[in-house]
């Protein structure tokens, strides 16, 4: 799998060619009025939504603006494989309709970190758990589009089993382990699937036990995310909604906060006998 993600690319593209722009000194009506000798009409509000990622440029339009701003032979390589993959189709196409802003950034991120105190994370779900989880919480929903859910809950997860594998580092909480969201198999093999997982070097998991009194995540779940270049966001799901917010005072409360509850937590290495014990007394 390519962890490529065509918004993500276009947003990249789009702010390599407004620096462009502006180390040449020029605004929006002079890069318009220089590029008006092309072959393809131009506006200011032409060069203002491809500089803001609202119009995806052709080929030709990308040229046109490299010319005018005597981009180097890099850039201009650089920008032609973005204008590519921002063209492509993205692999979480199938299922638009239900995976929203949040996977495209969780396609590119170089690490998770994430507090689940109620239920295994979803990059950890079997499909019997998945679907458990959506029938709950889709209640009267039909089942296409339950199971339509769980095969996008199950395609995200190779993300974390790929050649360059995201990051994951979680702290759930022993509930989640604990809970029986699917019958007595079912809750077995989800269990074997995270100790399985536990094995890979790119993914930590750390339980924060019942018996810990006061800790910062009682405000509920949520997932932070480290994309390159130092970007970073906090996502909370709050259904049938999502949020996702870059602003640095709130992903910065989120980092306390996790780094607060990953020191009320067992360690990594406890975390997994915890997880095998908890496995054996309920006989899974």
């Amino acid at each position: 799998m390519q962890r490529i993600s065509p918004p993500r690319r276009q947003l990249h593209l789009a702010q390599i060619l407004r620096d462009l722009r502006r180390q040449r000194g020029w605004t929006l009506d002079d890069a318009a009025l220089g590029l008006r000798s092309t072959r393809r009409p131009w506006s200011r509000a032409k060069l203002s939504r491809i500089e803001t990622a609202e119009a995806l440029p052709a080929y030709g339009d990308v040229a046109d603006l490299l010319d005018a701003y005597e981009a180097d032979e890099q850039i201009r390589q650089m920008c032609s494989q973005l204008v590519r993959q921002a063209r492509s189709t993205p692999w979480w196409q199938p299922f638009g309709d239900v995976l929203g802003e949040y996977v495209a950034l969780e396609t590119e991120a170089v690490k998770l970190r994430s507090w689940q105190p109620f239920l295994i994370p979803g990059l950890f779900q079997t499909p019997e758990y998945a679907r458990a989880v959506f029938t709950a919480g889709l209640s009267g929903q039909a089942e296409p589009k339950i199971e339509h859910r769980v095969r996008a809950r199950i395609a995200r997860q190779r993300l974390l089993d790929c050649d360059n594998p995201i990051r994951f580092d979680v702290v759930v909480g022993e509930q989640a382990l604990r809970r029986p969201v699917c019958g007595r198999q079912a809750m077995a093999e989800q269990l074997a699937r995270l100790m399985f997982m536990l094995t890979w070097p790119h993914v930590t998991v750390r339980v924060l036990e019942d018996r810990v009194g006061t800790h910062p995540g009682f405000s509920g779940p949520f997932v932070l995310l480290s994309l390159p270049g130092d970007e970073r966001h906090v996502f909370f799901e709050t259904p049938p909604n999502e949020i996702i917010t870059n602003e640095v005072g709130m992903v910065h409360d989120y980092e306390r906060r996790f780094d607060g509850l990953a020191a009320k937590a067992l360690t990594p290495e406890k975390s997994v006998d915890f997880i095998h014990r908890t496995a054996r007394e309920l006989g899974c």
